[in-house]
């Protein structure tokens, strides 16, 4: 079954955003603040980076890759740039792919070059993937905006600028635009984009998705019921033992213990049959030891010792201290019901969002990832692979 991208994981962080930007209509004023809290509230997500102006020559749009937060690295050991596939006629370069995955993959230059290219292969893979899965969305997105929907993402995107600008550069953009290159390893211009992208996504995703996500409380119930166990795990008991098969030995025993001598001592003599000794044990339930010692372990309070209790398929005697009890986190159904009502719409919220991008890819021209990440391979093999 694939892996579910990042970007689904993070769906509702993205119809935050979206509601952000629903506060943006209306009056035409609106909190800058409230947006800053969005935009924080939705990372940590993967960044959305663009080609280089020279790479601008292939593609009159931006192509979109998935990388992580990162300084600038240096120029001279930037990965190749190579052309390896299109989603949508949009171009896929090599080094976008790689990029972020470079202390990944350099970790894995110890590797034999076997086990490197299995490894990075599906490093390299799911990087494609959800540079796929971002490109169709965004597209789709887009295209799905209304006219007032794209005038507040303009408002949204000035309102952000000057919030960036307050809080990084004090009033110069020029001074926020450093701060953001050494703090986050992005440019203003491309903070501002990028969000503005995840906006556009989250505002699509609210309106194609949430509609459709329904959870009843015969759902909440049946989920609970098949995980009851979960919710109610049993006590656990730290216990000593003892047990003996002679009669005799058991009533000696009892006779000791009821004189006050220390169940531990008492465990260790020979009398006691149990090969721990009387060592501490922890065990979870009333009947961890069958049905005939489940009774009386139940009653016992901390400190206390209860024998002998006959056990008669092993024909035993049996003594048990307990000397600590630790109480399961039981949780009612009422408990728990607002936590598996929000699981389960997340779990929905992800098959329909996979669903919807199953129809996207199906519906585009893509390159196969397979092929693509095998180029791209072959450029890692050759860079961070021993056996490159």
């Amino acid at each position: 079954m694939p892996r579910a991208h990042p970007d689904f994981a993070r769906c509702s962080a993205l119809l935050l955003a979206a509601a952000a930007l629903t506060a943006a209509t209306g009056s035409g004023g609106c909190d800058a603040q409230a947006r800053i809290a969005a935009r924080e509230a939705a990372r940590p997500r993967p960044v959305v980076t663009r080609i280089e102006p020279a790479e601008a020559a292939h593609s009159a749009e931006p192509v979109l890759a998935v990388g992580s937060v990162a300084a600038e690295p240096d120029p001279a050991a930037r990965p190749v740039a190579g052309l390896v596939g299109q989603v949508a006629g949009k171009p896929i370069y090599a080094h976008r792919v790689l990029e972020g995955l470079e202390d990944q993959l350099a970790s894995l230059s110890r590797q034999s070059p076997t086990a490197f290219r299995r490894q990075a292969r599906e490093l390299i893979l799911g990087r494609i993937q959800g540079l796929v899965q971002d490109r169709l969305y965004l597209d789709e997105a887009k295209g799905a905006l209304t006219p007032g929907e794209r005038a507040n993402l303009d408002r949204f995107v000035d309102l952000q600028r000057q919030e960036l600008v307050r809080r990084h550069g004090r009033g110069s953009a020029a001074l926020a635009d450093q701060t953001l290159r050494a703090t986050t390893g992005r440019t203003l211009e491309e903070t501002l984009r990028d969000d503005r992208d995840l906006l556009i996504v989250g505002t699509y995703r609210s309106r194609a998705i949430e509609p459709l996500v329904n959870v009843t409380r015969r759902d909440v119930e049946r989920y609970y019921r098949d995980r009851e166990a979960e919710f109610n795990p049993p006590d656990r008991r730290t216990v000593r033992l003892i047990y003996t098969r002679r009669p005799q030995d058991s009533a000696e025993i009892a006779r000791r213990l009821e004189a006050g001598e220390d169940f531990a001592q008492v465990a260790g003599d020979p009398l006691n049959q149990n090969p721990r000794a009387g060592a501490t044990m922890s065990v979870a339930g009333e009947d961890a030891f069958g049905d005939a010692l489940a009774p009386a372990l139940a009653g016992l309070d901390e400190g206390e010792w209860v024998g002998p209790v006959r056990e008669p398929v092993r024909g035993r005697d049996y003594f048990v201290l307990l000397e600590k009890i630790e109480r399961g986190d039981r949780r009612t159904l009422e408990d728990a019901q607002l936590e598996i009502e929000r699981l389960l719409r997340d779990q929905q919220r992800e098959r329909l969002a996979r669903q919807s991008f199953d129809k996207l890819r199906r519906n585009a021209s893509v390159t196969e990832e397979q092929r693509m990440a095998d180029a791209v391979l072959d450029i890692a093999e050759s860079r961070y692979s021993a056996g490159g």
